[in-house]
């Protein structure tokens, strides 16, 4: 697993330094009213991906295991999903083409809109492949050049006047041409045809996960759509830029452990058994929780110097104050999808989903509609700070019920301790301002935590290391007496 996650940490470090690049290049580029109507857009594009393609792109996730070693069956499961796609693609078209006739939409906007959908879609289910069948150096590279070609082309966009749109086609264009590059990932050879057992599989194990999965996206951008309805569009662009830092960075770093570590739980237990499957669900934990807490205390801790660097000037004053709620929100979101909503699909009990996220859509709009009003960005904050943390807290009790999730209480307190005693050192850090000073910054916070990683021997760190030495020791000690 750390092999595998050493490879997809290159491929997500590289798409977030990518994301660092498009906040600030899009940050200057596009007044906050023009940020603001791009990520609606991105809200309701990827609401309908949640809800038409999501279910069968987690079906591939979870049966491809199960198929790999019979040609066969990984061929007929590979051309269902494909029709599935092709399906979904014709119902958005002839939905899309009704609302240009009634007049909701223009033409040139359902284009666009339609071309981003297809092609993300795409992407996304070429990635499902490359994880479950395990090729993280192709998925590194297709990540790659999705990435660099997006913001390529989305810069350009944005340099040559095109606005929001614009920007939407150049991110079109660059996952395009990534999805063209790594076709191979599609057996075309297996044919158009649906195989109706494996449908059905696909859709017993992924249907639910449209409730569950959908409710979810609606849970992460309800605050966004709130903001744009009751404070307007330059409001919704200031905070969705920084809910979109956020997850570039906390929930980067929280995919990268996932990416690996869902396709091997399930791996494990389809091979060596329920205990082999528990002990890879400790590790996972230990890694989500070890990497994304001191992230979320040093975007915390260092927020005013991080949105000075990052951002526009019309977007770091309120970015901020916000920046270290939501990160703390995106913590607790993290820890629900890349853990405990992993005892759903390996208890293959999808449904039971969807009760936490509901818990946490109340309480986020009630909250949004008290605090927005009276507290402006902050409310909103705060409120998906509540509703993350409570939908969590929730989604934990109804889970253990379905399949059993270890909870290491030890290494816990020692991640939490290492993180507070590199907080510690930030916050002594946090007057230097400036480019400079935030590398420095940074630097120093992950060595002190990688210090106390290894002094408390969190994950075995300690152990493993002195392993190592020694072995290089004793190289170097036979090669001397030779």
């Amino acid at each position: 697993m750390i092999k595998h996650g050493l490879i997809y940490f290159v491929a997500k470090l590289f798409a977030g330094a990518v994301g660092f690049l498009s906040i600030v290049f899009y940050t200057r580029l596009l007044v906050p009213e023009e940020y603001g109507r791009y990520a609606l857009i991105l809200v309701y594009v990827n609401l309908i991906n949640s809800l038409l393609y999501q279910w069968f792109r987690l079906g591939l996730i979870r049966y491809i295991p199960r198929y790999h070693d019979d040609k066969n069956k990984y061929n007929k499961l590979l051309s269902t999903v494909i029709v599935c796609y092709l399906g979904c693609c014709l119902f958005t078209l002839l939905a899309g083409g009704v609302l240009v006739l009634v007049g909701i939409q223009s033409a040139v906007q359902m284009a666009v809109t339609l071309f981003f959908l297809w092609v993300a879609a795409w992407f996304e289910l070429s990635q499902a492949v490359q994880r479950s069948t395990l090729k993280p150096v192709r998925f590194t590279l297709m990540t790659g050049l999705k990435s660099a070609a997006s913001l390529g082309f989305g810069v350009l966009a944005l340099a040559m006047g095109y606005g929001e749109v614009g920007l939407l086609i150049g991110i079109s264009l660059g996952t395009l041409v990534a999805n063209v590059v790594f076709i191979r990932e599609w057996d075309i050879r297996a044919g158009w045809s649906v195989d109706r057992s494996i449908l059905v599989e696909l859709v017993k194990y992924g249907l639910p996960l449209i409730i569950s999965g959908g409710m979810a996206y609606i849970m992460q951008s309800i605050d966004r759509v709130m903001i744009g309805w009751l404070e307007g569009e330059s409001a919704a662009g200031i905070y969705s830029v920084t809910f979109d830092f956020a997850l570039q960075t906390v929930g980067m770093l929280m995919m990268i452990v996932n990416l690996s570590a869902l396709p091997l739980v399930i791996r494990r237990l389809e091979t060596e058994g329920y205990e082999s499957a528990q002990g890879q669900l400790t590790q996972n934990y230990q890694l989500l929780l070890g990497i994304s807490l001191p992230a979320v205390l040093g975007l915390t801790i260092l927020s005013n110097n991080i949105t000075s660097v990052v951002f526009g000037i019309d977007y770091a004053l309120e970015a901020t104050v916000i920046l270290p709620l939501i990160s703390f929100a995106m913590l607790f979101q993290g820890l629900k999808a890349y853990y405990t909503d992993n005892s759903f699909q390996l208890g293959r009990t999808t449904y039971m989903q969807a009760i936490p996220v509901l818990i946490g859509i109340v309480l986020n709009v009630i909250f949004n509609i008290i605090l927005i009003p009276r507290l402006g960005l902050t409310g909103a904050a705060i409120s998906s700070f509540t509703a993350y943390l409570c939908s969590f807290l929730a989604n934990w009790f109804v889970a253990r019920s379905v399949f059993y999730l270890p909870l290491p209480l030890a290494e816990s307190a020692k991640i939490i301790g290492s993180s507070l005693v590199m907080g510690l050192v930030l916050f002594l850090l946090k007057g230097q301002a400036g480019l400079l000073a935030l590398i420095y910054q940074i630097a120093v916070g992950a060595v002190v935590y990688a210090a106390m990683f290894i002094i408390l021997n969190i994950m075995d760190a300690r152990t493993l290391l002195m392993r190592k030495l020694s072995v290089v020791r004793q190289k170097r000690l036979a090669k001397s007496d030779t």
